[in-house]
């Protein structure tokens, strides 16, 4: 499209730097060089911070006056329209003989844009995004538009950047809404599940109320427990009137710490519970005959 006249030097240095630490000591270098843990949300968060620094100074510009008095800087309108980020990858981009696209480029652009297979993370996304297609577009552009300068580190002085890393930016806000759509899912399956407990909620109490009073009729506590170990309970049992005295103090985790220690010292099974089987089942048999 063009190159952006007056532009600030110092936004030029901090993408440079950015990509070649070093290069312009100063704000701006990268903390996670590519291919690390954090690299690839580092190359998204960069370039989103970046562009909006770019477009704080460029949306001030005197358009329509020198040096902004020539195309696509005649005004403010056709100006914001030439940065603008595009939707997709433009046709004349996808001109193999030109710029090399080719299955590759095809196969990163679909899963980009379907997000199929998906992203883990947006680290993920951003190192597919910065390994792959990024590399190859800024060349591929300024082959295709005749504008070089795309295609070096300072690529920010020509308003196809904006087109290019609008578009990568495109693409992070589509996985976010993904991100988004499957939390919301796991909001509305719990307030699902809650309107359900709601509308059954009597059903719910009945049901335990009915194994309640099962357990309380069939297995009540004082026979489950045998005689060695009811001295546990003296005092009461829960529900009997007053806090039995295992409650009180540290009584309670002694108790059951020595409960703990004869029951392990026994089989669980005593020999005298063990139901006869195989021969001897068969000579008792015959005994009671």
């Amino acid at each position: 499209m063009a190159v952006i006249p007056n532009f600030p030097q110092n936004l030029l240095d901090m993408h440079h730097n950015w990509h070649a630490p070093g290069v312009h000591p100063g704000p701006g270098a990268r903390v996670h060089p590519f291919g690390t843990v954090g690299a690839g949300l580092e190359f998204l968060q960069f370039h989103r911070d970046f562009m909006a620094q770019v477009m704080a100074w460029y949306n001030v510009q005197p358009f329509g006056a020198a040096p902004f008095n020539v195309a696509p800087f005649q005004n403010l309108a056709s100006a914001q329209a030439a940065v603008a980020g595009w939707p997709a990858i433009p046709a004349p981009i996808k001109n193999g003989g030109v710029t090399g696209w080719g299955g590759v480029q095809i196969a990163q652009e679909a899963r980009l844009t379907t997000l199929t297979p998906p992203f883990a993370s947006v680290d993920d996304l951003g190192s597919y995004i910065e390994g792959g297609i990024h590399g190859w577009i800024h060349g591929a552009t300024a082959a295709a538009y005749g504008e070089p300068v795309v295609g070096t580190f300072h690529s920010p002085l020509s308003t196809y950047f904006y087109g290019i890393h609008g578009l990568v930016d495109l693409w992070w806000r589509n996985w976010q809404a993904t991100q988004k759509s499957h939390l919301k899912d796991l909001i509305d399956n719990k307030a699902v599940i809650k309107e359900h407990i709601k509308e059954h909620k009597e059903i719910f109490k009945e049901a335990i109320k009915d194994s309640k009073e099962f357990l309380r009729d069939k297995h009540p506590l004082e026979k489950v427990i045998k005689d060695k170990d009811k001295d546990i309970f003296e005092g009461g049992f829960p529900g009997g009137g007053g806090d039995p005295p295992f409650l009180q103090g540290g009584e309670l985790e002694r108790r059951l710490a020595d409960l703990e220690a004869r029951v392990t010292q026994q089989a669980f099974i005593q020999p005298s519970e063990r139901p006869m089987v195989g021969e001897a089942a068969r000579m008792d048999s015959q005994k009671k005959k």
